[in-house]
């Protein structure tokens, strides 16, 4: 009984790391998906730093359209200083490597999604940087 269960587990095992593999390597988002993402972090990123200018500078009457219009205007000029990215691919994982000036970026794409690596520069002297020049 004990050895049947040992070679079951030893069978197993291989198995399911197999499938695992597999599925992640299907699995990985595509490079033409990554555009939209970074668009979409780009607009995320900006929005947070906007908000968080405005709050101290303004009451809470205005500050929604005031946010969406500088925002809108800043998504565009930020998202078009970025550099085409870069693909590294690896078996289970894609990383996309995209510069905006000195500036670093990189991503992890698995199952379908895109993640901000932590080593990434802090986006907000990014935009600082850009909204003075």
């Amino acid at each position: 009984r004990r050895e049947m269960l040992e070679v079951r587990l030893r069978l197993s095992l291989p198995l399911l790391l197999a499938g695992v593999t597999a599925s992640a390597y299907l699995l990985r988002p595509s490079k033409q998906s990554f555009s939209p993402f970074l668009n979409d972090w780009v607009t995320k990123k900006v929005t947070q730093k906007k908000e968080k200018e405005k709050e101290d500078e303004q009451s809470v009457f205005g500050i929604a359209d005031w946010i969406e219009r500088a925002s809108t205007q800043l998504v565009t000029t930020v998202f078009q200083r970025f550099n085409p990215p870069l693909f590294q691919d690896y078996y289970v994982a894609r990383v996309a490597t995209v510069t905006c000036g000195p500036d670093t970026y990189r991503f992890l794409g698995v199952y379908n999604r895109w993640i901000e690596l932590p080593s990434s520069d802090n986006v907000h002297d990014l935009l600082d940087r850009l909204q003075s020049t």
